[in-house]
């Protein structure tokens, strides 16, 4: 039996490269998504830390317009201190987790590809270490109150301005990743085409040589078919 030889592809190492580089791509999503995630995360919860803020400077405008009994004021007070207790919750985040908004001064690296970090700065959203609403008195200085208390807000909005400009960085290195994932997965998909067309090419050429062969070999058969013929005569 005639034995076709098996195909060698010479673009294998090739592909092999550009699917390593897909691997590598699809790691920097990975990381990159995961810096996404993160920041939108804080980025809601500055949403809400916001919100409170501006129910707490609602309670010092009306505590500061003199309009309200001492008893209605120390009850604007309680839950003054409820909602800082509720920020200060927020800002602490969950247990375990990586988070932008319970100390200042340190640095979150999120990767982005290409051996780059994006750099993201953490800020202290706590009302008493980070805000400084520590020791906010409603029933003593109501003016003073609403002074501070937009302070804080003019601070968180100035972090969440900075944080939206973070997530705008992350989303531009996404669309450069996504960009590149799809080139390379159209020059793999067309190294498998060429790969395929290769082997159907080795394949048919296999097929020729082995039909060439049967011929030679049916020729030679009926030749010696003719001289036995002749000698029996």
């Amino acid at each position: 039996m005639l034995a076709i030889q098996e195909y060698d592809s010479t673009l294998d190492p090739v592909y092999g490269a550009f699917t390593a580089r897909i691997k590598g791509l699809v790691a920097s999503m990975y990381l990159r998504n995961t810096g996404i995630a993160l920041v939108e995360t804080d980025q809601g919860y500055l949403e809400t830390i916001g919100q409170k803020l501006d129910q707490m400077k609602k309670l010092a405008d009306d505590a500061a317009t003199g309009g309200f009994s001492p008893a209605e004021v120390a009850d604007m007070q309680g839950q003054l201190e409820a909602l800082a207790e509720e920020i200060d919750d927020i800002a602490q985040g969950p247990l375990g987790e990586t988070h932008l908004l319970s100390a200042d001064g340190l640095t979150e690296k999120v990767f982005i590809g290409g051996g780059m970090y994006l750099d993201i700065q953490t800020h202290d959203m706590d009302t008493s270490s980070g805000l400084g609403l520590g020791g906010v008195d409603l029933t003593a200085d109501p003016g003073s109150a609403v002074a501070k208390i937009q302070a804080a807000i003019t601070e968180a909005g100035g972090y969440s301005t900075y944080l939206d400009g973070r997530h705008d960085s992350l989303q531009a290195a996404a669309s450069a990743l996504e960009v590149q994932r799809s080139s390379l997965l159209a020059v793999e998909s067309a190294i498998e085409s060429i790969d395929a067309a290769m082997m159907v090419v080795g394949l048919i050429d296999a097929r020729a040589h082995a039909t060439t062969d049967i011929l030679v070999i049916a020729q030679a058969n009926a030749a010696a078919q003719t001289v036995l013929n002749l000698l029996a005569d």
